[in-house]
């Protein structure tokens, strides 16, 4: 069983995020130390998918405003390849829009999605 929680601060969750990117994306530039510090930010909010003691996902986000609107940025997500196709995108986008509706001020939310990457894009789609 899958348990979406908010990242904890901790260089273990840390740690998983930069798994979780090695496998998929492989384009992280900071260390464990440097996400907790970013993620301590706070406007910043994250949550990690953890299945058997091992975090399988995450997904970040933040408010940012304009003289249009309040949006809701979903920032980050990734599941690793061996837990992909089980709905733990969906859910951790689900966590995350949640959060966002509960947001003073904000009249939308988006993300930005590579037009290469059709299950990101179907995981969109599903929220």
């Amino acid at each position: 069983m899958v348990k979406i929680r908010t990242f904890d601060g901790s260089l273990r969750d840390a740690r998983g995020i930069i798994e979780i990117d090695r496998a998929t994306f492989a384009d992280c530039p900071y260390s464990a130390e440097q996400i907790v510090a970013l993620e301590a930010d706070p406007g910043q909010y994250a949550w990690v998918a953890e299945q058997e003691g091992r975090i399988v996902g995450y997904v970040s986000a933040f408010a940012t405003h304009s003289l249009a609107a309040g949006r809701w940025e979903v920032d980050e997500l990734a599941v690793h390849p061996e837990a992909q196709g089980r709905g733990i995108g969906t859910a951790l986008v689900a966590r995350a829009l949640k959060v966002g509706a509960g947001q003073p001020g904000l009249q939308e939310a988006r993300a930005l999605v590579a037009v290469k990457n059709l299950a990101s894009q179907r995981v969109f789609l599903k929220n």
